[in-house]
């Protein structure tokens, strides 16, 4: 057995995190016009700039049919159509591989495969970039049937120079477009070669949102090393969970949403100074996995209100929709919250999320 094939079978040579779809932390419900940059499932975004077009996200049970082991995938549906495309707009799917990730295919020939269906067929395009935005490198890919699983790989080599980070910001951008202006188009003669600028399509990519019939679906993503496409790796749901959590977590249950209206795991070790006309409260959330940096934190009540807490008193009757003081001494490995109250409230409690995505 050669050392390649040793390498492409061993484990996480997979450097795409949840390329399978199984972890959605944020939720499982549909997202209608969601916000540039809205994350879902875990480590996957959209972004877009548009007009006209709308779009929801939602996650698909619709998966190929082809024995792998996949159960979902991520779907976008037009719900209004982009009817001209101006220069500057633009959608597409996206995943930030973290420098750490991706440095070991600097210099090195990488083989990205994924699995992809569209309505629309017609020519496509997924990217390269760096986090500069001053070097890309853009393949072509063709949807031939519509409504119909398709594998796709792209074998390319990573030494197209330019500024590349190897540590905790983002190492590589992989962008698949639906839709792109012309401020953000190559020449297809300048496909499947590194340029100098910030490029995310051909002149030839279609407009996926031109029909309000158009979906896009979009599964089964693997970037390894070599320049074979080898099967798609599965982890152990705990192990792919926990890698997902160095960039979101949350105290909520696994299937629970993020404000949810539930009082199930919530954090509290709470602790009081002062009489009771002048009580200091705080609780410290301990961080599942350390996060990538310091995160963004965002607390919820037992209600499920965000920017709130709850407490309880010494008597045992709670209370939400409390306004908060934090988040404090937020790092890597942890956040707290508190909050000066009056009465005999003895105790804070809440949910939260951390974001440290790239």
């Amino acid at each position: 057995m050669s050392n390649l094939r040793d390498y492409h079978f061993a484990p996480n040579r997979n450097a795409i995190i949840n390329g399978g779809m199984d972890v959605w932390q944020r939720g499982t419900a549909t997202l209608t016009n969601p916000a540039g940059g809205t994350y879902f499932p875990d480590r996957f975004s959209f972004q877009h700039s548009i007009g006209d077009g709308t779009y929801n996200l939602l996650q698909s049970a619709e998966i190929p049919a082809v024995g792998f082991p996949f159960q979902y995938g991520l779907k976008l549906d037009c719900t209004n159509i982009e009817t001209a495309v101006a220069a500057g707009e633009f959608i597409y799917a996206v995943y930030f591989v973290e420098g750490y990730d991706f440095k070991r295919f600097e210099g090195e020939v990488a083989t990205l495969s994924f699995w992809v269906k569209a309505v629309k067929t017609g020519i496509y395009c997924v990217s390269f970039t760096n986090s500069a935005f001053d070097k890309s490198y853009v393949h072509e890919f063709t949807i031939n049937s519509a409504s119909t699983w398709e594998k796709k790989t792209v074998t390319l080599t990573f030494n197209g120079g330019g500024t590349f980070l190897y540590t905790n910001g983002c190492g590589l951008r992989i962008a698949w477009a639906i839709m792109m202006g012309s401020t953000f188009q190559i020449a297809t003669a300048n496909k499947n070669t590194w340029q100098a600028g910030g490029y995310l399509a051909t002149d030839a990519q279609v407009n996926g949102l031109d029909n309000a019939a158009n979906n896009f679906w979009l599964t089964g993503v693997q970037l390894e090393l070599g320049s074979v496409a080898t099967p798609f790796e599965v982890r152990p749901f705990a192990q792919e969970l926990a890698l997902c959590q160095r960039y979101f977590e949350k105290s909520y249950n696994t299937d629970v949403a993020p404000g949810s209206a539930t009082a199930v795991g919530m954090c509290g070790n709470p602790f009081q100074t002062g009489a009771n006309t002048n009580v200091y409260l705080g609780a410290m959330a301990a961080f599942k996995v350390k996060k990538r940096t310091t995160p963004t934190m965002a607390f919820y009540d037992a209600a499920g209100t965000v920017g709130k807490v709850s407490t309880h008193s010494v008597d045992g009757a709670g209370q939400n929709n409390i306004s908060h003081t934090g988040p404090s001494q937020v790092g890597e490995w942890g956040a707290g919250v508190y909050m000066a109250v009056a009465g005999n409230k003895c105790g804070i409690e809440f949910h939260y999320t951390a974001s440290a995505e790239l």
